[in-house]
């Protein structure tokens, strides 16, 4: 989803390997609208919506039906900036609103449980990467044995890695532009506090019951007393993330 061209067609046929072939003859016709809810309406979830608009100005038939975030100042925001209906926990969004594929940017620990519930409702589902916590690789393999069953599309977003200049360095060396590879090299580098330190905290004061569902936040992690920092600069913590490792190394690592 990292480039404005992209078509909805396109976003549904770009997967990950979790059994998608059955899928492809649900995908929506030129003249269906395809409707898309989100679940996290953070960075990562504006900025996706962000492209999706873009998609809807250049003419593309598809629509930001639903979004949902646990914070309620940022669902406000969100529902305000895509015209959509706002929901605090995604089970109500999914049951109540009708929708073809969902877009997940929310804490690593929610991916898997989010996509579960997408699946098992009948969706399509684009996730950040990655695809689950650290801790949970147990919970992953259920969810590529369930969609085996199901055969929804997922796709696991890396967004640098739809830059379409991967594929043509790939055709540029499998035509021996540069020879025969025998070594890559990559690096990710962030100064000072672009990285995961400087996750804006929106509100020093925000406190849980007052527009922070902070039960549904910590999902199966190791219960916390509640920390701002916990809860906006995530990213900081094992309990919710891998840090830099599970965060910006894939974006250099997957294509090489």
């Amino acid at each position: 989803m990292a480039s404005d061209s992209s078509s909805r067609r396109g976003f549904l046929k770009s997967s990950a390997a979790f059994g998608t072939a059955a899928s492809y003859g649900r995908i929506p016709g030129a003249n269906d609208r395809l409707r898309l809810g989100f679940v996290g309406a953070g960075n990562r979830g504006t900025g996706i919506g962000n492209t999706v608009t873009k998609l809807i100005e250049a003419g593309e038939n598809v629509e930001i039906s639903a979004v949902c975030d646990i914070y309620q100042p940022r669902l406000e925001r969100a529902e305000t900036r895509f015209k959509a209906k706002g929901f605090a926990r995604s089970a109500d969004m999914l049951r109540s609103t009708r929708l073809d594929a969902v877009i997940i940017a929310t804490p690593d620990r929610h991916h898997v449980p989010n996509t579960l519930e997408a699946i098992r409702a009948g969706l399509d589902v684009y996730v950040e990467k990655p695809v689950s916590h650290w801790a949970q690789f147990d919970a992953l393999k259920r969810l590529v044995h369930e969609n085996r069953k199901l055969g929804r599309i997922v796709q696991v977003g890396t967004q640098f890695v739809a830059d379409s200049v991967w594929e043509k360095a790939a055709a540029a060396i499998a035509e021996g532009a540069i020879g025969k590879p025998v070594h890559a090299q990559t690096c990710y580098f962030r100064r000072g506090d672009q990285g995961e330190r400087g996750m804006k905290i929106d509100d020093p004061n925000a406190k849980p019951g007052l527009g922070v569902d902070w039960e549904t936040f910590q999902a199966d992690a190791p219960k916390r007393p509640f920390d701002v920092s916990r809860l906006f600069q995530w990213r900081l913590y094992m309990d919710y993330s891998g840090g830099p490792l599970t965060d910006t190394y894939p974006h250099m690592l997957t294509p090489l």
